[in-house]
């Protein structure tokens, strides 16, 4: 039996920080039987939730068998079968699941002294969702000590990093607020409606009603995206800022917090060669 161990290692960016460290979500090993030409063969996917928070409809199916007859799907967990794969409800942290796939390789591509080759592609996709939370000291005039910035993130396949000054700002001070958003290397997508940004003691910087912000606005001192965001390695968004006016000697802590959702998709290929035994 072919084994493929797949470890889906998500690179992540500490708060407050530059150092990458690796996170596990999902452990996923593949293996196939061995595989005859005109017969059926099956394909196992055993999985495994590293992680400490429960992962939502999970999906892992096939997008795409190549030259492969698909018969179905033998085995689906806790699941549903929907279409080429199996559909998990929720996996809880250290909970598994095994799914079994049947597919067969023609016979017609089956040649003397050629050597067939299928590449399926299958499709390991689950929803994810995350919060940021940015606590921006903001000083009166007059006012001495100062405190730290502090930045709370979700840990997940994707991040939503903030930079802003790191000992807070001034009264009615302008600032830039940078948003990175990182992936752990595959494209995937943060829906228009699926982030959204709360303001307090904050609000964008306009001057004679021009802005220079990369989000949509909202009259409720919300922020959003434009549209629907590609994630890719360190992509950022800007918005200018402006905090609120703080008495003589203050202090108050300027919020930001992003909260998002999305659905993430990984993908594997597989090379399946038929046996000449």
């Amino acid at each position: 039996m072919r084994h493929i161990l797949i470890l889906l290692a998500i690179n992540f960016i500490l708060a407050g920080c530059t150092q990458q460290e690796k996170l596990t979500i999902l452990n996923f090993d593949v293996s196939y039987e061995k595989v005859f030409c005109g017969r059926d063969f099956s394909v196992n996917v055993y999985i495994n939730n590293n992680f400490d928070r429960e992962v939502e409809n999970l999906y892992i199916g096939f997008e795409t068998i190549d030259i492969l007859n698909f018969k179905g799907v033998k085995k689906c967990g806790n699941g549903k079968i929907v279409n080429y794969g199996c559909l998990i409800n929720k996996l809880e942290p250290g909970d598994e699941s095994e799914v079994t796939f049947l597919l067969s390789f023609p016979g017609q591509y089956c040649i003397p002294g050629e050597v067939p080759r299928a590449n399926p592609k299958l499709i390991i996709s689950y929803d994810f969702d995350g919060q940021t939370k940015v606590n921006i000291p903001i000083y009166g005039e007059g006012r001495k000590s100062k405190k730290d910035t502090t930045v709370d993130m979700t840990e997940g396949p994707i991040k939503v990093d903030v930079s802003v000054p790191t000992q807070g700002v001034d009264s009615n001070q302008i600032f830039f607020m940078d948003v990175s958003i990182f992936d752990s290397g595959e494209e995937n997508i943060i829906k228009k409606d699926d982030l959204s940004i709360k303001l307090q003691n904050l609000q964008v910087y306009s001057e004679e009603g021009e802005t220079d912000c990369d989000f949509e606005i909202n009259p409720d001192n919300t922020l959003s995206l434009k549209k629907d965001f590609p994630v890719g390695v360190n992509k950022k968004l800007r918005c200018l800022l402006k905090a609120d006016e703080i008495k003589k000697d203050g202090f108050v802590y300027g919020l930001i917090l992003i909260d998002y959702k999305y659905n993430y998709k990984m993908s594997h290929h597989l090379t399946i060669t038929p046996s000449n035994d």
